[in-house]
């Protein structure tokens, strides 16, 4: 294509062509290039997220890694106390230990292993350290009521009896009167 000899159509004609190649330029930028600058910085922003999300999740286990020590250092502690100040005792009826100091209770919580046993062979102290006032002297209590109520039941039994037999005598009385 040949351009115009006048001045004024070759200016026309060159703003013209100026003008395409500017829709072109921003047809480009609006189509492909804004696409591919939004794409990146959506990216780049879940790229964030997603480190933020990884960072939460290691300070959580990390967290969750100090708790879980804590918690083994604790249960260790118990342990090493336990094995150093709790009794073990023989199996037997009462498996615990007491301790009394003053106007305060202590008590030991022991963990025992089942296993078989002769209850017959067994005494009421088996298995109570030597230390043990307090539940020494509620044994002692215990089997003083149990022998105090015994011997009332032998008394009422005692009683019913010889009533039984007084009943028994007066009626063999009247059968024998009326023969």
């Amino acid at each position: 294509m040949k351009l115009p000899d006048n001045k004024q159509e070759r200016t026309k004609i060159f703003v013209m062509i100026g003008l395409g190649a500017a829709l072109v330029v921003l047809g480009i930028v609006q189509g492909i290039i804004n696409p591919l600058r939004n794409s990146r910085k959506a990216k780049f922003a879940r790229l964030e997220e997603c480190k933020t999300g990884v960072e939460k999740a290691r300070r959580e286990i990390r967290a969750a890694a100090r708790s879980f020590d804590r918690r083994m250092d604790t249960l260790r502690t118990i342990r090493q106390v336990s094995e150093q100040q709790i009794l073990h005792p023989v199996l037997g009826k009462y498996l615990f230990s007491h301790s009394h100091k003053e106007k305060s209770q202590e008590e030991t919580i022991i963990f025992v292993t089942v296993g078989l046993a002769m209850p017959d062979s067994i005494l009421r102290e088996t298995g109570l350290p030597e230390d043990t006032e307090l539940a020494r002297r509620h044994l002692i209590a215990t089997e003083t009521k149990r022998r105090a109520l015994l011997a009332e039941i032998d008394k009422l039994n005692e009683a019913a009896r010889k009533e039984i037999e007084k009943d028994t005598s007066e009626e063999k009385s009247k059968l024998l009167k009326r023969r």
